[in-house]
């Protein structure tokens, strides 16, 4: 027996679960990436009808009113025969790797960036080639970043708008130069819209996969919209001929998405609790202001106000080891963030903040958070 697979050599849990394994009791959290609050009341309600209903497998795919109402929501999409509902957003993208990229091609994935799009690329031995997203730029891709990286070998380009750890949105208009190249190429690419409904300031969301239809999946789930992160329901719209595969491949994962979790979806899809949904979205608007005048206030940092998801990702200038400094602020403030290092190499230097808590408990984690980058001293800063 020769043991683990050379695959899962390096292959960990991301930065953010091992903080959470270092973190003492009793600290502020402001690493958490889920919203605080309960589901609306109405989708409580259609869970106990759900749970009376049975408990059987669904179809594959998924229910098929169920793959309708998504299906609607992709005026692109032909119908729910280009739906796969998954176990989350995650399962989605990992299918979406396992279906479109062979061993040494290249993988675009954004940096700073959700750190399973490069880990996936590398578990199928495939090079993961990251393009920046800069904070002069609120964290938006530059076309020009993302073009010069394309090569014959590159088999899938990975956008996340808005950004997790940035909170960065596209514009439009710079996705559709990049999507024309794409499909110019004949280049598929996945779009993670897992925090679309957090958009601020007026800022556009638009799935580029309306750009090319033939060539785009479109990856989301209700998990951040509508507090629904432990029902692990998501979905992946895709062209159809790429569904067959994605299909096959679910099967032999999952068998199919819960059923009761899809059921509640359904509901929510056709508008059960939009009246909470819409008053938690006011909610996280002012939490967000709250987070950006805090931050403004603190000398040691630098906060871009970007517009979507519910996190600041704040430049620490002279920090050479963010994991260093997230120790420290564990160990002597008592608060949890998240080190940029975690991200990718551009998230070097940068901390994230999440402000998907309530607005009290923000407040003493941004206070205990400038009192401890008062006290980190050389330990994380350059000699």
């Amino acid at each position: 027996m020769t043991g683990l697979a050379r695959r899962t050599a390096g292959f960990e849990r991301t930065m953010i679960r091992r903080i959470y394994d270092e973190a003492p009791a009793g600290a502020i959290d402001l690493g958490i990436g889920q919203p605080d609050l309960d589901p609306p009341v109405a989708l409580q309600e259609a869970a106990a009808r759900a749970a009376r209903a049975g408990g059987g497998y669904s179809s594959n795919p998924g229910l098929v009113e169920l793959r309708e109402a998504i299906a609607a929501r992709y005026p692109f999409r032909s119908g729910p025969d280009d739906i796969v509902v998954t176990v989350g957003s995650a399962e989605a993208i990992t299918l979406a790797f396992l279906a479109l990229v062979d061993p040494e091609s290249e993988v675009l994935v954004p940096d700073p960036g959700y750190p399973a799009y490069a880990n996936l690329a590398r578990l199928l031995g495939a090079r993961a080639v990251p393009y920046s997203l800069r904070a002069e730029r609120l964290f938006a891709l530059d076309p020009a970043d993302v073009l010069d990286r394309l090569t014959d070998r590159t088999s899938l380009v990975l956008f996340n708008s808005p950004s997790n750890p940035t909170g960065g949105v596209h514009d439009p208009e710079d996705l559709k130069v990049v999507v024309a190249e794409l499909e110019r190429r004949g280049i598929p690419f996945v779009s993670d819209e897992v925090y679309e409904a957090y958009c601020y300031d007026s800022a556009p969301h638009v799935s580029p996969a309306a750009y090319a239809p033939e060539l785009g999946l479109t990856v989301t789930s209700l998990s951040k919209s509508h507090n629904l992160m432990g029902w692990r329901v998501g979905w992946i719209a895709a062209p159809k001929p790429f569904v067959p595969a994605l299909v096959a491949l679910h099967q032999h994962a999952v068998t199919c998405a819960p059923t009761l979790a899809q059921r509640v979806a359904l509901e929510a899809l056709r508008g059960a609790g939009s009246e909470e949904i819409t008053a938690n979205l006011a909610r996280f608007e002012r939490r967000r202001a709250l987070a950006l005048e805090r931050l403004a206030a603190i000398p040691e940092l630098q906060a871009v106000p970007t517009r979507g998801a519910f996190y600041c990702f704040v430049r620490v200038p002279g920090c050479p080891d963010s994991l260093e400094l997230a120790r420290h602020l564990m160990r002597e403030a008592k608060v949890i963030t998240v080190p940029g290092i975690g991200f990718g190499l551009g998230g070097e230097g940068h901390l994230r903040l999440s402000y998907a808590v309530e607005e009290s408990q923000l407040e003493r984690g941004l206070a205990a958070l400038a009192k401890g980058l008062e006290t980190a001293g050389e330990a994380v800063r350059p000699a």
